[in-house]
């Protein structure tokens, strides 16, 4: 059993509601939370060092405890969180003069519960404690057995050199299944110690009970933990004094830049231990090392049926077995199997549901990766696919001698085709075929299906040799810049030069993974839900019973759609405010042209149609355009991310390609085309502006690309020079004026 955080999965989830109240200053948690302070708790003055920062974060304390509770089937994962934010200028006074809570309850079944308590320190020490009354109800949401309130506090009064003081605690009970034994995971924790504020103390402590598994590793600098045992508790406190705030925000994988912590708890028996699909060290110490044997013997994991016990993996993969083959055609090539199955699997995981905790679920809530790529194989085994089961560490989170959680990891299967396929777990938008881009340029421990299957599990976990059996560690290429594109056609007219207002129409085509960020954001649910519905008719997948519910939750998503594609309106117009650097952006339409889901098909192409009223201004008898911005806002870089002291990571190499025409109104010429010129290339990126005027149209191709996924700190200034070139050609401008 895997703990996993609720949260609302589907917009039609079934709800039973319970009336909860919300709960601020419950009498035991504030004298938990403020009593008893310690003297870094009391601290009320800032360092020399950071009087011209915004904020500084005085004291941050972090407690998470993991508890079983004596005779009763349940388990306990409590959070205490004490926070003292010192506001150091209007920004920060702004920013904190509002809290909101979306999660503020009790239920009323033991303490379970979400409890809060907030305080304002004046300078002259006068304090004031907020109560419920304080707080203002904006509606109240229901969230499969619960009904929660969403609250909004407007902290009146608050003003530079103030003292924010606050708590968060929140108290989770989960039943937990002990026949066969206790097997219970929690999420896991992965921590960064760094904020967008610096931090004068802070404290970090996990507190499992003992004969718990805990594993544990501090990163790039992180603390690394003081151990204190207290009866049958063991608490690992990690400390850090003075920590600064982040200072880049672009082009950085946070888990390898910055001091962090990653953890993950484990409760277990010993029998169960033994099946688990971890890293599990022994009960009375940290394991914060895995080895290169411990992560290949997950591949021989993968054909054990000891491990292959999870009933709803099972069901998907004899499902998929049968459902696929009529479709299939009397002889199949292995792709066809494997792209049957894929889109199958995708659908089962992403587009079927079951209730969890009173919430509908996706499937993929069910099971882990490794547990879907195991059915996955099987289903090509029971097809005759012959394949290699493979690892390799997520790119976001570390390297493959640094991982020491088993969701760090990333399991995949490859096929023996021309393009040895990869094929990893299908989120709802990913294409069959596609690069699986955070295992892009490592090197992945591998091993054939069949060898794996032909060895005797028992002889190898007994051998006490390096060599424990036949694995082969093998490079994952990097895909390229044509693989990951955007291409983006800028038409633009010039409506009116005075008062302004520009129109625009844009439609773009990606592919790769540059699309995956747009499709959540272009590709409502209600059209994938009722697209997969449609597509896997054909399979013949659903009972009358699913048939039934499926019907009910297309008419519900009918319902909703309209709000849906509201909600996408205003979405897309934020974003071109941002990317246009205005705040009066008149969305006219936006449309989805392709969702580029599927192998015939794999282009995600949409069209915005929008104007603004800005981008041109007067000068004398002529108007000035200003060219640049059009093509949309390229972040500039502050003193301090120009002096980037950590390695650049990217997801992809990836290009994007702006083909921007302007139509020029009749009657008028065009000045500066010359000025538009611009070509930088080196070996990380270039960026190439190529103008052509045809009769009245200002032609602009122009070409961002991003050579590597990974730029060693050497290789910035190359990077620096690239991008800095687009940040100036947002300045650039053209000047129009009357022919005669």
């Amino acid at each position: 059993m895997k703990v996993k955080k609720i949260k609302l999965l589907l917009v039609f989830a079934v709800c039973i509601s319970l009336q909860l109240e919300a709960q601020i200053n419950n009498a035991e948690y504030n004298e938990l939370m403020w009593g008893n302070e310690s003297e870094e708790a009391k601290v009320t003055e800032v360092p020399e060092k950071w009087k011209d920062m915004s904020a500084v974060i005085l004291y941050l304390d972090e407690s998470f405890q993991y508890r079983k509770q004596p005779m009763n089937n349940a388990i306990n994962e409590n959070i205490f969180i004490r926070k003292r934010v010192k506001l150091l200028d209007q920004t920060a006074v702004n920013r904190w003069a509002e809290f909101s809570s979306e999660n503020l309850r009790e239920k009323k079944w033991g303490k379970n519960g979400n409890y809060m308590g907030i305080k304002i320190i004046k300078p002259n020490g006068e304090i004031r404690v907020i109560q419920e009354n304080d707080f203002v109800e904006l509606e109240n949401k229901e969230s499969g057995y619960t009904k929660i309130k969403t609250l909004k506090l407007a902290v009146p009064d608050l003003a530079v050199g103030d003292i924010i003081d606050y708590y968060y605690v929140s108290i989770n009970s989960y039943f937990a299944n002990v026949n066969g034994g206790l097997d219970v995971q929690f999420e896991p924790e992965l921590i960064i110690l760094q904020s967008e504020y610096p931090i004068l103390y802070r404290k970090l402590s996990i507190q499992p009970e003992r004969r718990t598994y805990l594993n544990a590793k501090s990163y790039n600098g992180a603390p690394e933990p003081e151990l204190v045992e207290d009866g049958k508790w063991t608490n690992y406190t990690y400390i850090s004094r003075e920590v600064e705030s982040f200072n880049i925000d672009q082009m950085v994988f946070p888990y390898r830049a910055y001091p962090t912590i990653v953890y993950q708890v484990t409760m277990c028996s010993d029998a169960n231990r033994k099946k688990r699909l971890d890293f599990l060290g022994d009960e009375k110490s940290i394991k914060s090392n895995v080895s290169e044997n411990e992560i290949a013997s997950l591949l021989l994991n993968f054909t054990d049926a000891s491990f292959q016990k999870n009933t709803y993996a099972i069901d998907m993969k004899n499902e998929c077995a049968r459902k696929i083959k009529p479709n299939l055609s009397a002889n199949p090539t292995d792709l066809e199997v494997a792209e049957n199955a894929f889109y199958y699997f995708r659908h089962y995981l992403n587009f079927k549901y079951s209730l969890y905790y009173g919430q509908l679920a996706p499937m993929s809530y069910f099971m882990s990766d490794f547990e879907i790529i195991i059915a996955f194989s099987n289903v090509l085994s029971d097809f005759g696919v012959n394949h290699e089961l493979g690892i390799a560490a997520d790119r976001q989170y570390s390297s493959l001698d640094e991982v020491v959680i088993s969701t760090q990891l990333i399991p995949f299967v490859r096929l023996y085709n021309q393009d040895s396929t990869l094929i990893t777990v299908p989120a709802g938008n990913t294409v069959f075929g596609e690069h699986i881009f955070l295992i892009e340029g490592t090197t992945a421990l591998t091993i054939d299906k069949k060898t794996a299957s032909a060895i005797n599990v028992a002889s190898v976990w007994n051998n006490k040799t390096d060599d424990l059996f036949p694995y082969q560690k093998k490079f994952i290429p990097v895909s390229t810049t044509e693989e990951n594109s955007v291409i983006d056609s800028i038409f633009i007219n010039l409506e009116n030069l005075s008062p302004a207002k520009v129109s625009f129409s844009e439609t773009f085509c990606m592919m790769g993974e540059p699309k995956y960020y747009y499709s959540q954001l272009i590709i409502p649910f209600s059209y994938k839900y009722i697209e997969e519905a449609d597509s896997y008719a054909m399979y013949n997948t659903f009972s009358p019973a699913d048939t039934k519910q499926i019907m009910k939750n297309i008419e519900s998503i009918e319902n909703l759609k309209d709000k849906e594609y509201a909600e996408r309106h205003d979405m897309v117009k934020l974003i071109l405010n941002e990317s246009q650097n205005v705040d009066d952006v008149v969305l006219d339409t936006v449309n989805l042209l392709s969702p580029g889901r599927w192998t015939n098909d794999d282009t995600l192409k949409f069209q915005y149609k929008f104007t603004i009223t800005s981008g041109i201004k007067k000068a004398g008898n002529s108007y000035i355009i200003e060219i640049g911005k059009f093509i949309g806002r390229n972040k500039e870089f502050t003193k301090e991310e120009k002096n980037r002291k950590v390695p650049v990571f990217d997801d992809t190499p990836h290009s994007h390609n702006w083909i921007l025409s302007l139509n020029i109104p009749e009657d008028y010429k065009v000045e500066g085309i010359g000025d538009l010129e611009i070509s930088v290339d080196n070996s990380s990126g270039s960026f190439t502006c190529h103008p052509k005027l045809e009769d009245n149209l200002l032609i602009l191709d122009i070409q961002k690309v991003y050579k590597k996924n990974y730029y060693p700190i050497e290789e910035w200034p190359q990077v620096l020079e690239f991008l800095q070139a687009a940040v100036e050609f947002t300045q650039k401008q053209i000047l129009i004026s009357k022919s005669n």
